[in-house]
């Protein structure tokens, strides 16, 4: 079972450091695409999405080595397959990879073996196409499982981004299963 880590109030910033900020991009390909109504694809917002997975990544990237900035970019499984070129300049870059899921699944309503699953073939496709080390994950839609962070604790995760204002470590009393 996932336990909750409480703020830790001793926190210092190193010598000179005044606003600390966490950069995070989600790098997609449309898999996010909300339908139209009677389940139609809905082109004008994908193409959008594939935008970004094409041509804006790199544009990302330019901007962020300019600038010496590293990030983090939240990326699906199938962008990594479709775009893999863009998933390894950014972990070249020096930029962290962490996992968004394999297709943009939301997991908050599946079993634990299901979401278990995407988790592990997220994981092994973004370090075959790149070599990184995943030890971070956002759920597509911000929403987790009961057992979302004890899987992640299970599969070696360090951070889970859980909603659109925190990060929080990953903390499990839950036995690593294999």
């Amino acid at each position: 079972m996932a336990t909750e880590v409480r703020a830790i109030s001793d926190v210092r910033w190193p010598e000179g450091v005044r606003l600390p900020v966490v950069l995070t991009f989600e790098h997609q390909s449309g898999e996010g695409t909300p339908p139209l109504p009677g389940d139609r694809p809905n082109y004008m917002m994908g193409g959008a999405l594939e935008y970004g997975g094409r041509i804006g990544i790199w544009n990302v990237l330019e901007v962020l080595d300019t600038c010496g900035v590293s990030a983090t970019f939240f990326i699906c499984g199938t962008t990594a397959e479709k775009y893999p070129d863009a998933v390894r300049a950014a972990h070249k870059a020096g930029h962290e990879i962490a996992g968004m899921s394999y297709s943009f699944e939301r997991v908050r309503t599946v079993g634990t073996a299901r979401e278990r699953a995407i988790v592990r073939k997220t994981v092994r496709t973004l370090q075959d196409t790149c070599g990184a080390q995943i030890k971070g994950w956002r759920c597509p839609d911000y929403r987790v499982s009961p057992q979302t962070l004890d899987i992640l604790s299970q599969e070696g995760f360090f951070w889970i981004r859980a909603c659109s204002t925190t990060i929080s470590p990953v903390c499990s009393t839950a036995p690593a299963t294999s």
